[in-house]
């Protein structure tokens, strides 16, 4: 575990060496992130939350291996102090904070993938029993997928790039968009 902290500036940007695993300690306000590997940015996700979290696929390296070796983080909405965890493949933390009931349901329910068009298009109805939607951009494209209420748009959604992750922990209907119609996405529901 690897723990950085600093306050940020409206618009400023805050580069971190890399690592495997990345997760946004404590934040006030959302934050943008961008990931590198060989000064070559190979993701990104807009508009995220204190506890975001960000695991890569392993990329073998003649010493060994490594996941990203810089991180960019911008305060894009305003003025924040952020603490964040860039730990390595074998390492990592879950940090939780103020009341937690830890429950599992023991069931993972898979839906059918859904193809996010240029409008809302509904991911899952809303459930009561639903504790999270698993919902992973498996574009074949590249293409950007933006996951949200009834009213997403690519403006205010929360970004999923091709191969990335996101998990809703809503109970309400789960909608997303995509910036070509094109965005596959895989569910699963626990």
């Amino acid at each position: 575990m690897t723990v950085h902290k600093k306050s940020l500036a409206n618009g400023e940007i805050w580069s971190l060496p890399g690592g495997s695993n990345f997760q946004i300690l404590s934040s006030a306000l959302r934050v943008d992130v961008e990931f590198f590997l060989n000064r070559q940015k190979f993701d990104e996700s807009k508009n995220v939350p204190s506890s975001f979290y960000k695991k890569q696929p392993k990329i073998q390296l003649p010493v060994g291996f490594l996941l990203f070796d810089q991180v960019k983080i911008t305060a894009a909405y305003g003025a924040v102090e952020v603490e964040v965890d860039v730990s390595g493949v074998d390492s990592g933390t879950n940090i939780l904070s103020g009341d937690v009931n830890v429950a599992s349901s023991g069931v993972f329910n898979t839906l059918p993938a859904v193809v996010a068009g240029v409008g809302a298009t509904v991911l899952a109805a809303a459930s009561s029993t639903r504790k999270e939607l698993i919902i992973q951009n498996d574009s074949t494209v590249g293409e950007t997928a933006y996951v949200g209420g009834a009213g997403v748009t690519v403006a205010d959604g929360m970004q999923v790039n091709q191969g990335g992750v996101v998990i809703a922990t809503s109970r309400a209907a789960i909608y997303a968009i995509s910036t070509g119609g094109t965005a596959k996405l895989r569910l699963t529901e626990t």
